[in-house]
C-alpha cells in the first residue's frame, strides 16, 4: 500500500522532479507534489511525496529527514490526514474568522470562554462639573506680550 509522506522546509525552488530523483533512493515513488499558492503558483515552501511501501516510506525519512536539499535541511515525516475541524482563516458564525488559536478578531465578549474584554462593563462615573465664575480665575497672572521687548536682542 502506497505510502504518503511530507516533506517541509523547501526552497521555494524546488521542482517535483527533483524531489522525485532525491526520493527514488529510498524506494519507488509514486507520485511528488510541491504544494503552490492558487492565486501566484509560488511554492508554499512544502510537498508530499507518495512512496511505494511503508518499508520505501521508512529509509526516506531515515535517509532525508534533516537532509541538506539545495542548501535548506528539509523535514520529512509521515503525511496526516487532513481534518475537517481545522478553521484556519474561515468564516465562523460562532467566532466570526477563525485564524487559528487566539486570533483575537473577536474583540467583544467570547460567550464560549466567558471572556469579557470590557465593551460589557458600566462607564466609569464622569467627574462631578462645578460652575466656574470670573471670580474662580486668577487674573494677576503675567501674559507674556507678542511685541519685541527693549530687553531682547535685535536680529540683524
Amino acid at each position: 500500500m502506497n505510502k504518503k509522506l511530507y516533506v517541509g522546509n523547501l526552497l521555494y525552488e524546488a521542482t517535483e522532479d527533483q524531489l522525485r530523483d532525491l526520493f527514488s533512493q529510498a524506494g519507488e515513488v509514486v507520485s511528488a507534489q510541491v504544494i503552490r499558492f492558487a492565486d501566484s503558483g509560488r511554492s508554499k515552501g512544502f510537498a508530499f511525496i507518495e512512496m511505494v511501501d511503508e518499508a520505501a516510506a521508512q529509509k526516506a525519512i531515515e535517509m532525508f529527514n534533516e537532509y541538506d536539499f539545495m542548501g535548506r535541511k528539509v523535514i520529512v515525516n509521515e503525511a496526516r490526514p487532513k481534518t475537517n475541524n481545522d478553521s484556519r482563516g474561515r468564516f465562523d458564525r460562532n467566532r466570526r474568522f477563525g485564524g487559528g488559536g487566539h486570533g483575537d478578531f473577536d474583540r467583544g465578549y467570547d460567550r464560549d470562554r466567558g471572556h469579557d474584554r470590557g465593551e460589557n462593563r458600566p462607564a466609569p462615573e464622569a467627574p462631578e462639573v462645578t460652575d466656574m465664575g470670573p471670580q474662580d480665575i486668577d487674573m494677576s497672572a503675567e501674559i507674556p506680550s507678542e511685541t519685541p521687548s527693549e530687553e531682547s536682542p535685535k536680529e540683524e
